[in-house]
C-alpha cells in the first residue's frame, strides 16, 4: 500500500525496456496496458497522460506481435522457406519451427533467414 507522501513523488517515465524485463507474456502486456489506460483516465496532468497512453499502445503492439500466428501461415511460410532452400528432402520440421519462429518475430525488417544461413 502506497504511503500518502508516495502518491505524490514526480512520475517517471520507464523505458520499454525496463517495462518488458518485469514479464514478457502477451497476457502480461496486455494486463499492464489495460491497467496504465484506466490509470490515466485518473491523471489531470494531459502530457503525463498522454504518456501512459503512448505506452500502453507500445504494450498492445508488443503483444499482438507475440500472438501465436495460424498453422496455415505457418505451413504455408514454411513452404516458401523450404523452396528457397531448394527442396530438401527430410526436413521439414526444421522449416515448420523456423517458420513458426519468423512469423512470431515482432521485427519484420529482418533479413530473410533459412536454415542455410542461419
Amino acid at each position: 500500500m502506497l504511503k500518502k507522501s508516495e502518491l505524490f513523488q514526480p512520475l517517471r517515465r520507464l523505458t520499454l525496456e525496463e517495462e518488458f524485463a518485469v514479464e514478457d507474456s502477451q497476457s502480461h502486456l496486455r494486463a499492464k496496458a489495460d491497467k496504465y489506460r484506466v490509470f490515466a483516465r485518473w491523471l489531470s496532468d494531459r502530457e503525463t497522460a498522454q504518456r501512459i497512453l503512448t505506452l500502453t499502445n507500445e504494450l498492445e503492439q508488443r503483444a499482438s506481435a507475440m500472438e501465436k500466428p495460424s498453422e496455415e501461415d505457418i505451413r504455408k511460410r514454411a513452404h516458401e522457406l523450404w523452396e528457397h532452400a531448394g527442396k530438401p528432402e527430410n526436413r521439414d520440421e526444421e522449416f515448420w519451427h523456423l517458420a513458426e519462429q519468423e512469423l512470431r518475430n515482432a521485427d519484420k525488417s529482418s533479413p530473410l533467414r533459412t536454415p542455410d544461413n542461419l
